[in-house]
């Protein structure tokens, strides 16, 4: 069930014209928390597996990081990866920013297909 800013507070939103900047983020860019998803592990395994055929060698660490790796804990439904890449990558570029478009593009690919 996601829980948005204003069912928290219990405050009611200013009118946009009165609104503070802090609001009018706060409306454009609404923080959503969801209850945990036991999906978030595999949706990790499956980026892992990404990630690790784009960048192969070159990767040091991979780690699933963030509220989302804690299972049972109210989280933003966003499932963070921390990739720490070899210094190689530093003197191959046109590699690096190969691997890099061709992440994107497949994470392109999937919310283009989603539901």
């Amino acid at each position: 069930m996601p829980y948005d800013d204003e069912r928290s507070t219990g405050a009611a939103p200013a009118p946009r014209g009165q609104e503070t900047e802090e609001e009018r983020q706060a409306r454009i860019y609404p923080i959503i928390l969801s209850d945990y998803n036991p999906a978030w592990p595999q949706w990790y395994a499956e980026e892992r597996n990404n990630l690790a055929r784009l960048f192969g060698a070159g990767i040091v660490r991979m780690q699933h990081i963030g509220s989302t790796a804690v299972p049972g804990l109210l989280a933003k439904p966003t499932v963070a990866i921390l990739l720490e890449l070899k210094d190689a990558f530093e003197h191959d570029r046109d590699g690096y920013t190969a691997a890099k478009g061709a992440f994107v593009q497949e994470v392109v690919r999937k919310a283009r297909e989603a539901p």
